[in-house]
């Protein structure tokens, strides 16, 4: 029986450090082709809304399958079980939790990383398929190898599912399996909020109609109820479907940052920029982003006036005895409170004087009352 597993050994090399636990694994992003061609032959495809599986004929020249990109996730990890062992075909499902591949998928891209390799007789081969025994090697190693991965694209056939083993000569290996998206027939699927379908429209619950022409690189996308709309598919990292002709980097984008619609403010800034989803531009001189969202108003204080942040944010002016005032970025007095005045000049200290009791400053300042003679309510006696 001719397998009917393809897979790209160019895609990513996944090679975790050595000395890394299972718990250490790292779960890393890689890239996937946008389409895949499927075998020519006719596979049996089983979708939840009709009763019995069909043959669905796709062929690699007229019908590549485009690729619905999820996050990252691991969907298997031997080490919560147990290790799979020596020439012992070991079944491992694509579809379904915890990742949430669809049954209608075709195809998944993944990446499979095997460590604790023990007992290992001589050179090794990990072994993947839709078949069993497995015949198409994924992985090779040498025995003394600790850690070592490689991703692709499986064909599930309509299992869900594929089969994995290793020939080493004895002992066994732990592997992971992560997912980070799938292929199926555009008009087999769409993705969104409201996303039910069925074969040809016949369900009346499904999305009505089903596109049959989307561009390429582009997939149906449920917007609401009987609604779609085709929509790019953002592989990339940091990348999503906002509208126009091609995906958004929300990372970099300052209409788009974060997420999409997510507008940075353009209050007070010299440039307005987008970083790792963030707004992050520069202020105009002598405002400052105080309250950490350049996103909702960008750099809202002025640094000029501002007794809250006076010169830099977080430097708030006090006066002893009075009002303050921030004045070029210097805090200043305002007003002294009656009956205190700024005798000396000096912010420091504030309205230092009571001009009721001050024998120096009696009334106002530099009015000394007579030697032995009281200043009262302002009046020397």
């Amino acid at each position: 029986m001719r397998s009917a597993l393809l897979f790209l050994v160019a895609l990513a090399l996944t090679l975790p450090a050595p000395g890394l636990s299972q718990d250490e694994i790292p779960l890393v992003a890689w890239q996937a082709p946008l389409f895949w061609s499927p075998p020519s032959n006719p596979v049996e495809v089983f979708f939840p809304d009709r009763d019995l599986p069909f043959k669905a004929s796709v062929t690699s020249s007229s019908s590549p399958l485009p690729f619905v990109a999820i996050a990252p996730c691991r969907q298997f990890n031997s080490h919560s079980g147990s290790p799979l062992l020596q020439n012992t075909p070991m079944i491992v499902a694509i579809t379904g939790a915890p990742c949430s591949i669809p049954v209608s998928a075709l195809a998944a891209s993944v990446n499979i990383t095997i460590f604790n390799i023990t007992g290992a007789g001589g050179n090794g081969v990990f072994k993947v398929d839709v078949v069993s025994p497995p015949t198409t090697a994924w992985i090779n190693y040498p025995p003394t190898e600790t850690q070592r991965g490689n991703a692709g694209v499986v064909s599930l056939t309509g299992t869900g599912a594929i089969v994995v083993q290793v020939n080493q000569g004895a002992g066994s290996v732990d592997f992971t399996v992560d997912v980070n998206g799938y292929y199926a027939p555009a008009n087999m699927f769409c993705i969104g909020g409201d996303c039910r379908s069925s074969w040809n429209n016949q369900d009346a619950s499904s999305v009505s109609p089903l596109p049959r022409d989307c561009a390429p690189g582009q997939v149906p996308i449920a917007t609401g109820s009987y609604q779609w709309n085709c929509g790019n598919i953002c592989q990339a990292a940091g990348t999503k479907d906002c509208g126009g002709t091609s995906c958004t980097n929300i990372g970099s984008d300052p209409n788009n940052c974060g997420d999409c619609s997510v507008v940075c403010s353009s209050n007070n800034m010299a440039s307005r920029t987008c970083g790792g989803g963030n707004c992050n531009g520069a202020c105009i001189v002598g405002f400052a982003d105080c309250n950490g969202s350049k996103q909702t108003d960008g750099c809202e204080t002025n640094l000029n006036t501002s007794v809250s942040n006076c010169g830099s944010c977080g430097t708030a002016c006090a006066i002893p005895n009075g009002t303050p005032k921030c004045q070029s970025g210097s805090c200043q007095i305002l007003a002294c409170n009656a009956p205190y005045a700024d005798c000396n000049g000096l912010v420091a200290d504030g309205c230092e004087v009571n001009r009721s009791s001050d024998v120096n400053n009696c009334g106002g300042c530099g009015i000394k009352c007579a030697s032995g003679h009281p200043c009262v309510s302002g009046v020397c006696q």
